[in-house]
Order: structure tokens, then sequence, then C-alpha cells
């Protein structure tokens, strides 16, 4: 639909721009993707604004591990509000720098991944120094 702005036919999202309405152009590249992973509707809502000028490999980096962790089962109560809550911390400025990815990834800085913390079932937002000297040691890991 056209409107009328100073005499000139523009598209009402042209319009809206004009006037200083931010115009989420690209964010449909997101919601796709997001879709296709059966993101929850709530945690699509949160990732949108990662979409306002298309979704580079950083954003699409952490919309994975963000749903690595909810498919796994273990993000729950806590760990689950901490992640969704540093989700909306990097979405707010609509990018995700390699930092904020890395930070992500291990939120405790213990030097194991979500991914390496899911495998021997420890707390992803707690430190196990522990676990990783093992590791870097090749020693046995005794698990519950």
């Amino acid at each position: 639909m056209k409107k009328q702005f100073w005499g000139k036919a523009l598209s009402a999202g042209t319009a809206l721009a004009m006037l200083g309405f931010p115009i989420a152009c690209k964010s449909n590249e997101v919601d796709k993707y997001t879709q296709q992973l059966n993101l929850p509707k709530e945690d699509r809502a949160i990732v949108r604004q990662l979409g306002y000028d298309g979704m580079d490999e950083r954003e699409k980096a952490l919309i994975n591990e963000y749903n690595s962790l909810l498919t796994s089962k273990q993000l729950t109560g806590q760990s689950l509000i901490y992640f969704r809550t540093q989700l909306k911390s990097i979405a707010e400025d609509k990018k995700a720098s390699d930092d904020e990815l890395d930070n992500f990834k291990d939120p405790d800085a213990d030097g194991l991944t979500n991914q390496d913390e899911l495998k021997y079932e420890t707390d992803l937002i707690k430190p196990n120094p522990n676990v990783k000297y093992s590791l870097d040691k090749n020693l046995a890991i005794l698990m519950k």
C-alpha cells in the first residue's frame, strides 16, 4: 500500500523508516531458520533482532549453540534463564561479535565448551577446572 509523503508515493515501510522508526529488513531469514530448528516462539522473538541486517555465520552459530542446549534437555531452571538472558543481551545490539559467541559457548570460562559440559554432564554455568585438568592430562574421568 502506497502512502503520499510530500507529494511522493512511498511504501508504508519507507515512510516509517523516514520518520525514524526502525524497520527489520531481513529478519525473515532468521525467522525461517529458527522455524526450521523448531526453536520456541519466545526464543524466536529474541533472536529476530539479529536478523535486522541479515544473518551472518556468527549469528547462525549462536542460534545453533542455543538450540543444541535446548534440545539436550540438560538446560533447565537456572541455566535456561541464564542462557536466555545472555541471548537477549547479545541480540539487543542486533549483532553477535566473536567475543560474545565465545563467551556464550563457554560462559563459566573453565575451558570446557558447553558441548563438552553436556558430554560430561557438568554444570554449564559453574566452572569445572578438575574436569578440564583431567581431560588435558588424558586422565580417566569418573562420572556419576
